[in-house]
């Protein structure tokens, strides 16, 4: 598959169905941005795409539902076929702009300031930064956290098999202090299981260095599985 071709679709697929998707689009001189959280309000149909661009086509993105008591509240879903190419690709290295990078500028890329958005060359969705489209992408960071945990802490990339992440979507807020406060309360419920290749003592070591939320580590040469829920570690037989 051609992952930047995959995300590009997507893109094109948000764009076809503006404004109808309550997003709004601008085209530049070298780019064209889709404000889907910004100005426009954006909504669940373009947000879905989003996150599904974000891992090009490499596993299966579902919007779901977080159980608390008796209550039900929006979480996303995710199954990963290549979790360190969804993470390599779209997160490693980047800062104000994240994405799949195309041969001309991002084949999907995604900006919460106004001004990034307008400088980046490709195709670029403006989410903001207390809108629908921020708190769905604050939940992608779910994997790439514990993905770039592993790497950093030695583990091959050819010895991470499969991932499943599933992460709340923080409470919205209009006020920029009050989301950050709901995101980081989301990140608590969070939780990654990564299939992989390694050493249990290793494993062990790292799920200690896991800061927020749950890391289950399922490895798969000794049947066990190496998990934290907060500074908890348990390797279970």
């Amino acid at each position: 598959m051609n992952y930047s071709k995959y995300a590009s679709d997507r893109f094109t697929d948000i764009l076809n169905a503006s404004p109808a998707n309550c997003t709004d689009i601008k085209e530049g001189a070298s780019n064209t941005v889709i404000d889907m959280g910004k100005n426009a309000q954006g909504g669940w149909t373009s947000v879905k795409l989003m996150l599904d661009a974000l891992i090009g086509g490499r596993g299966i993105i579902n919007v779901s539902r977080d159980l608390r008591g008796i209550h039900q509240f929006p979480a996303v879903e995710a199954f990963y076929d290549d979790p360190v190419g969804a993470y390599e690709e779209a997160f490693k290295g980047a800062s104000e702009v994240y994405g799949i990078k195309g041969d001309d500028g991002y084949a999907f890329g995604v900006a919460s300031c106004p001004c990034t958005a307008s400088e980046t060359k490709g195709n670029v969705a403006l989410i903001g930064k207390t809108s629908l489209a921020a708190a769905a992408f604050d939940t992608t960071f779910a994997l790439a956290d514990a993905v770039k945990l592993l790497l950093d802490n030695g583990v091959a990339a050819e010895n991470i098999m499969w991932a499943w992440s599933f992460s709340p979507i923080a409470d919205l807020a209009n006020d920029t202090d009050a989301f950050e406060a709901n995101k980081a309360k989301a990140r608590e419920r969070r939780v990654v299981s990564i299939w992989l290749r390694e050493e249990d003592e290793k494993l062990a070591d790292i799920v200690g260095k896991y800061e927020t939320g749950t890391l289950r580590l399922h490895n798969l040469v000794t049947a066990r599985t190496i998990m934290v829920e907060g500074p908890a570690v348990r390797i279970n037989c």
